[in-house]
C-alpha cells in the first residue's frame, strides 16, 4: 500500500508539472503584415510571439498582440524579453507594439529564480530592453516562489539595450503585479533593494549592477507612463533609477509619469515591505535622478491587514536626489 501511495504521489507531481509546462498564452496578431519579416497571424505562446517580434527588421505601421482570455504561461528566470538590435531601431510613434488581453485574467507566472538584487543578471518576469513605444495592457504577473533566491527581483523590468539605446515612450497600464515581500536583499546600484513590481534603471538587463554613462537623449529612459496598475507585495512598488547627468542634463531620464493627472490613471501599491527582520528600506515609489517627474493620484497602503509592518525604514513616496533640480 505504501509503494502504491508513493506511486500516486509521483504521478500527481508529474501531471501537475506537465500541466504547468503546457500552459501557454495564445496570441492573435493584428496587422502582421506591418512587419518584415511578416509576423504570423497566431502564436501558441507569448514567448513564441515575442521571439518573432524581436526578429523584426522593419515596420510600416502598428502591431497588436492580443492575449487569449483566461490563459497563463510561465516565464524564464530573467524574464521574457521585448527588444532587440533589429526591432528597437524601427519602433516609433507610428510603429508601435501593443500587448493587450482579450478579456478575463491573463497571467504570466514567474519561473524559479537563482539571482538576487546584487546579481548582474537579476530574475524577473517580463523585460523591456531598450524598446520604445511598447504598451502592455491588462496583464497579470505573479511570483509564486516562496523562498530566496527563487523569488523575482522585478515583475516588469525596463532596461537599456546600450548606453545609446534607452527605453522611452512605453506605457504599462491596467496590470496586476504580485511580488514576494520576503525579498528584501541588498541591491548593488543601480539595482535597488528587494523585489520591485516595476523596475526601470540605468543599466542593461545582463549587467544590471553597472551604471551606464549615456551622452545623448537616446540613451535615457524617458516619457514612460505607468497608469492604473495594482502592485501588491514586494519591497518596492515602482522604482525609477536614472543617470546622474550634469547640466544641461541631455541624457537624463525626463518626463516619466507614475499615476497621470486623474484618479482613473492612479496606481495602487499595497502590502509592500514587511520582510522578516528586514535590513533594507521599503517604499511604494522610489526614484533617483528623474527630471520633470510626475507621481500623482496613487493609492499607497503598506498593510491592508494581510501584511506585516516593515521593521526598517518605510516610505510611501521617496523621490531621491536629482542633481540641479
Amino acid at each position: 500500500m505504501k509503494i502504491f501511495y508513493k506511486f500516486i504521489q509521483s504521478l500527481a507531481a508529474v501531471l501537475i508539472l506537465a500541466a504547468s509546462v503546457q500552459a501557454q498564452i495564445g496570441i492573435t496578431v493584428t496587422n502582421p503584415g506591418n512587419t518584415t519579416p511578416i509576423l504570423a497571424t497566431t502564436y501558441i505562446s507569448l514567448a513564441n510571439a515575442l521571439n518573432a517580434l524581436n526578429s523584426v527588421t522593419a515596420m510600416s505601421g502598428p502591431v497588436t498582440l492580443t492575449m487569449a482570455a483566461g490563459s497563463s504561461e510561465t516565464s524564464i528566470p530573467n524574464g521574457l524579453k521585448i527588444g532587440s538590435a533589429t526591432l528597437n531601431p524601427v519602433l516609433s510613434a507610428s510603429h508601435t507594439v501593443t500587448i493587450v488581453k482579450a478579456g478575463g485574467t491573463v497571467t504570466l507566472n514567474a519561473a524559479i529564480g537563482t539571482s538576487t538584487p546584487g546579481s548582474a543578471s537579476p530574475d524577473g518576469i517580463l523585460t523591456i530592453a531598450g524598446a520604445d513605444y511598447i504598451t502592455i495592457d491588462g496583464l497579470t504577473l505573479t511570483d509564486n516562489n516562496l523562498v530566496n533566491p527563487a523569488t523575482m527581483e522585478f515583475g516588469i523590468g525596463i532596461f537599456k539595450a546600450s548606453l545609446s539605446d534607452g527605453a522611452s515612450n512605453n506605457t504599462i497600464k491596467n496590470c496586476n503585479i504580485n511580488m514576494k515581500n520576503i525579498n528584501n536583499a541588498t541591491g548593488t546600484a543601480p539595482m535597488v533593494d528587494g523585489a520591485v513590481g516595476i523596475l526601470m534603471i540605468n543599466s542593461t538587463s545582463i549587467a544590471a549592477t553597472t551604471n551606464l554613462i549615456p551622452t545623448t537623449s537616446a540613451g535615457s529612459n524617458s516619457n514612460n507612463k505607468f497608469y492604473a496598475n495594482i502592485i501588491n507585495g514586494g519591497n518596492i512598488g515602482i522604482a525609477l533609477i536614472g543617470f546622474a547627468d550634469v547640466s544641461p542634463f541631455t541624457a537624463a531620464d525626463t518626463g516619466n509619469d507614475i499615476g497621470g493627472i486623474a484618479a482613473v490613471t492612479g496606481n495602487k501599491f499595497t502590502n509592500f515591505g514587511g520582510a522578516p527582520a528586514a535590513a533594507n528600506p521599503s517604499a511604494g515609489v522610489r526614484t533617483l535622478a528623474q527630471y520633470s517627474l510626475n507621481v500623482s493620484y496613487n493609492t499607497i497602503n503598506n498593510n491592508t491587514g494581510s501584511n506585516t509592518n516593515h521593521v526598517s525604514t518605510l516610505r510611501g513616496i521617496f523621490t531621491n536626489t536629482a542633481q540641479g533640480a
